[in-house]
């Protein structure tokens, strides 16, 4: 079942193409990956689905519904940005008592376990916050409103690593017992790309991959071996990045069909952790497809 469709999406500002006749979906029940470099369309693209704004031209459908000014639709879409999420003066406490008469499946146990994993103050108010207690603050919001679909864009800034994978872990667990659409937008990719069953890769306002983890990562990986007999074989992929010294070299390859199962002599396929994974292939971009 598909949660969000994305049919024939564009948006502009000032004149400048931010999102490129965007046609896609997110299937429903799904922790996915939204990645691409800064300035390539993401965030844009989340605002329209979380119904913060118009898209210039196409229709993002949530649920088979228009979600710009719809209250039906945003009380089933939680969007938590890397800040200014909530009014400075509001007290944490007064932020989740009014959370839960916004988001019909707030679940206010889950809210109070947060506050205490993250060691947050529920009588303070915003603007008393760092940033990362104000990052924890979105986190909890985000996990306890349990919407059909929720959306992270960097939801973590200012969270020291042990925060981030308390985060990461309660996410996962609450996703199992109540499974719905995750869209995760983040750029520390390697923490968190365990918990995607798929990603989209979004570069220039273009999609350049709607592809399975597991796939992406069977599809571009690193080959290194002598220069002469990288030369032999390189011509049967698309050759995202290669080096060479002194009669040796890596060639950092995807593979489109699967070509090369064995290896030629003295060459050896070596697999690349997500992070670099994406690196590639936005530097390369639309020249992948």
């Amino acid at each position: 079942m598909t949660a969000v469709q994305i049919e024939n999406v564009s948006k502009k500002i000032k004149g400048h193409m931010i999102l490129d006749n965007l046609n896609f979906e997110f299937e429903e029940n799904q922790i996915v990956g939204f990645l691409g470099k800064n300035g390539s369309g993401k965030t844009s693209l989340m605002k329209i689905i979380a119904g913060e704004w118009a898209s210039t031209s196409g229709q993002v459908y949530v649920n088979d519904q228009k979600p710009f000014n719809n209250q039906k639709v945003l009380s089933k879409v939680c969007f938590i940005q890397e800040g200014n999420n909530f009014p400075p003066d509001m007290k944490i406490s007064e932020l989740l008592k009014l959370s839960k008469n916004f988001y019909p499946n707030w679940n206010n146990e889950i809210a109070t376990s947060l506050l205490t994993l993250f060691d947050l103050d529920s009588t303070k108010k915003i603007k008393e916050l760092s940033k990362g207690m104000e990052s924890a603050v979105g986190v909890t919001v985000g996990i306890s409103s349990r919407c059909e679909i929720t959306i992270f864009d960097e939801p973590y800034i200012g969270m020291d690593a042990n925060a981030r994978k308390k985060f990461y872990k309660f996410l996962l667990n609450d996703y199992m017992e109540v499974p719905r659409t995750i869209i995760f937008s983040t750029h520390l990719i390697d923490e968190v790309s365990s918990l995607f069953q798929k990603v989209y890769i979004i570069n220039k306002g273009k999609l350049l991959l709607n592809i399975q983890t597991d796939e992406l990562k069977e599809k571009v990986y690193a080959i290194t071996g002598p220069t002469k007999e990288l030369e032999k074989i390189k011509n049967e992929f698309t050759i995202l990045e290669e080096k060479h010294f002194m009669g040796n070299g890596e060639i950092i390859v995807f593979d489109q069909s699967h070509i090369q199962n064995e290896m030629p002599p003295n060459c050896k396929k070596n697999v690349l952790n997500m992070q670099d994974i994406i690196v590639h292939v936005t530097e390369k971009g639309e020249q992948i497809l």
